[in-house]
């Protein structure tokens, strides 16, 4: 099912999956359900933007149910005004999505990272 959103805002989302080595759950339908949002980027591993026409507290709801008991969730409104350093798909979400976030493509950490 693709949820459709209309008056959309971005939020991040993220998880961490603690499940033992040799019990590994079957995440694909958590990977589902936040492909089937209308706009979605996962930029790290287990870091995701998602754009939902509902507040946070019902996209909370509406991913809890794909995680297990162990595992936890974050969810928060997304700023324009990050910091990023290392291995992200953070400016490809954005380059797929022009004009409808004002995200700023410098790194505002500079030249302290090298």
């Amino acid at each position: 099912m693709k949820v459709v959103s209309t008056e959309s805002k971005e939020f991040i989302v993220s998880y961490d999956l603690r499940y033992a080595k040799n019990d590994s759950p079957d995440y694909s339908k958590l990977i589902e359900h936040l492909e089937s949002y209308d706009y979605h980027c996962r930029i790290q591993k287990s870091v995701w933007i998602i754009t939902y026409s509902g507040d946070r507290i019902s996209l909370y709801d509406n991913i809890i149910e794909y995680i297990c008991k162990d595992d936890s969730l974050f969810v928060s409104d997304y700023t324009a005004s990050t910091n990023h350093h290392g291995e992200s798909d953070f400016e490809n979400c954005f380059s797929k999505r022009k004009g409808v976030t004002n995200y700023v493509t410098k790194n505002e950490f500079g030249s302290k990272l090298s």
